[in-house]
């Protein structure tokens, strides 16, 4: 159905823009960032020049290197000329990036916006009833979804982007999975992600489930993206070694769905019947958490001992693997705090929920040391953490999911003053880093007053009217 324009850009609470991108837009190629704009007088080929020339957006970190979002880029760019619908919604994300979040004017991409979702609707219907025309406009209804839901996520409007995601998804169940081509399978990845962060604020979490069917396998890059010359050396060995940890990440985002769908938002709780079906269910989710362990990159515990180093790997290389890998396990342990919370609120703390809270805290240690120290790291307990520090590398804005189930678990004033301040220094490139932080001081403050675990969703309703997405 065609979206209001006005009336969903309104906002019931302070601004909450979930932390998609580094500073609320992209950076160039080279590096720099490109100054947002007044939101006015933005050309159609200004915009297409700026998507052109962006890197990934953070988000895809644990599962795109520079060289994969490159090449997927060019295949948007390329869908642009195919297809009005995901052109239109190219300029929708582009613009969006430009426009200021604290101008008063924010109305060109929801332009753009209107027309893609007006296009969408209009595509969905007609491939409902032909199946042919569906296999020619999957690709550009997958990469028009991730790109409307992704602005609706910027736009903290949780509603559409449930509304966005499930179109796809129920496109997607007409489609068997080996007949998906390598870009609809990236695109369904990039669903996955986005998924993952909407089931935490009320969204049904139909791409995340046990079936390993549904998670997209590594997907070798295509012949064309040797360029040829030694200079690509590196890329190529880059792409290799960062498929296991893109893999491992989307299984570990399926225990976020999974037990999303258990919590009280999802179904009913509280009778005996309920929590004993509860349990059961959590039991088996457990169960498979500690399965998925078996199945971690090979790399992941020379990743997380710091002993990925030179001249094992270039400098560059080491780092970026170490942090990807890094960011797998923090948010695999942190799986096991979520669904302690969820399932077992009232009960007290498991071996297996303290062994996650150090693993998180000692990652968080190590990814906040510069990447040229890395090397000379050890993971280690005796780290103790204090409340007035300064980063020497920011954390990756994965981190904010693992940081918030420390803080809200952690009995300790000065580990609890530490968490805090590890997430508002992610909030020059986690733009809810710093609200984040705000309820996670308000969930402490009401768990300290009850005695109990307060549900942190319920405290995003009560503080800020609704729950937004967090990554």
């Amino acid at each position: 159905m065609p979206l209001a324009v006005s009336e969903t850009m309104k906002r019931t609470a302070p601004t909450v823009v979930p932390p998609l991108f580094m500073s609320d837009r992209w950076v160039s190629d080279n590096g720099n960032f490109i100054p947002a704009a007044s939101g006015v007088n933005v050309s159609e080929s200004e915009l297409s020049e700026y998507f052109a020339r962006s890197t990934a957006p953070p988000i895809l970190a644990p599962l795109e290197t520079s060289s994969r979002w490159s090449r997927m880029r060019k295949m948007l760019i390329y869908m642009c000329k195919k297809s009005e619908m995901v052109k239109n919604a190219v300029m929708a994300f582009a613009a969006l990036q430009l426009e200021s979040p604290r101008s008063g004017s924010r109305t060109i991409h929801t332009q753009y916006y209107t027309i893609s979702r007006d296009m969408l609707t209009q595509v969905l219907a007609e491939v409902s009833m032909d199946q042919k025309r569906l296999t020619i406009e999957l690709r550009h209804i997958l990469a028009t979804v991730f790109l409307l839901t992704y602005i609706d996520l910027l736009d903290d409007d949780v509603f559409k982007a449930h509304g966005n995601l499930r179109d796809a998804f129920n496109v997607i169940q007409r489609v068997r999975n080996e007949n998906l081509s390598l870009t609809e399978k990236c695109l369904v990845s990039w669903l996955r992600l986005l998924d993952g962060r909407a089931v935490s604020a009320g969204g049904e979490g139909l791409f995340l489930n046990e079936d390993d069917n549904n998670i997209p396998p590594d997907m070798e890059s295509p012949p064309d993206a040797v360029d040829g010359g030694l200079e690509n050396a590196e890329t190529i060995l880059e792409d290799v070694l960062t498929r296991p940890a893109s893999s491992f990440f989307q299984k570990v985002q399926s225990f976020m769905g999974r037990i999303s769908r258990i919590d009280p938002w999802h179904r009913s709780r509280g009778t005996v019947d309920d929590e004993t079906e509860v349990m059961i269910i959590a039991q088996k989710i457990s169960k498979d958490i500690k399965a998925l362990w078996h199945q971690r990159p090979a790399l992941m515990d020379h990743a997380v001992a710091c002993k990925l180093v030179p001249p094992l790997l270039s400098p560059s290389l080491a780092n970026t693997l170490s942090r990807a890998l890094m960011v797998c396990y923090a948010n695999y342990h942190a799986s096991f705090v979520h669904l302690h919370r969820v399932a077992y609120k009232n009960l007290p703390r498991t071996p297996d929920l303290e062994t996650a809270l150090r693993a998180i805290q000692e990652v968080t240690e190590n990814l906040m040391r510069t990447p040229h120290s890395i090397a000379d790291t050890t993971t280690t307990n005796s780290i103790e953490p204090v409340s007035d520090f300064t980063p020497c590398s920011p954390l990756p804005i994965n981190m904010l999911w693992p940081l918030l189930m420390l803080g809200v678990e952690s009995d300790d004033v000065h580990q609890r003053a530490w968490v805090v301040a590890a997430m508002k220094s992610m909030e020059g490139i986690v733009s809810n880093a710093g609200i984040t932080a705000d309820v996670l001081e308000e969930v402490i403050r009401r768990q300290d007053e009850a005695g109990q675990r307060m549900d942190i969703r319920q405290v995003m309703h009560d503080t800020f009217t609704r729950a937004f997405a967090i990554v």
